[in-house]
C-alpha cells in the first residue's frame, strides 16, 4: 500500500508541484489549500505525513499543529515555509514537527525528508 502524504499550502504552484513530485515517487497524497479545508477534511484516524506551511490565511502551520493535539508517531509532520529562521524552525520542533525546511529546497532534500519521517512512523 502506497503511504499517503497530505498537502497543505495556499500556493497553487507549491502545492501542485509538491504533489507531481511525490506521485512520481509513489505516494498517494491529498493537498489541500487551507489550513480549514486539511481539517475539516482529514479523517480522524490518517496516518501518513502532512507537509504544513508554517504561513496560511485563517489558520496558520502552528494552529493547525495545536488543533491536532500532541505529537503522534503515527503522523509525522513537515514543515516547510518562505520566510525560514532559526526560531521559527526552533517553534516548529518544539510544536511537534519532526523536520523542517525552507521552500528553496532540493527535491532529494525534500524527499529524504519525507522519507524518513514515514521511516519514523512505521518505526523502522
Amino acid at each position: 500500500m502506497a503511504e499517503t502524504v497530505y498537502i497543505v499550502d495556499d500556493d497553487d504552484a507549491v502545492r501542485d508541484s509538491l504533489r507531481g513530485l511525490l506521485e512520481s515517487q509513489s505516494y498517494d497524497v491529498e493537498a489541500f489549500a487551507s489550513g480549514s479545508e486539511f481539517l475539516k477534511r482529514h479523517p480522524r484516524d490518517f496516518v501518513g505525513c502532512l507537509v504544513l506551511d508554517v504561513n496560511l490565511p485563517e489558520l496558520d502551520g502552528f494552529e493547525i499543529l495545536a488543533r491536532l493535539g500532541p505529537p503522534r508517531a503515527e503522523f509525522p509532520v513537515v514543515m516547510i515555509t518562505a520566510q525560514g529562521n532559526p526560531a521559527i524552525e526552533s517553534r516548529a520542533l518544539e510544536a511537534g514537527a519532526t523536520a523542517f525546511i525552507g521552500k528553496s529546497f532540493t527535491a532529494a532534500a525534500f524527499l529524504a525528508l519525507i522519507r524518513k519521517a514515514l521511516e519514523r512512523r512505521s518505526g523502522e
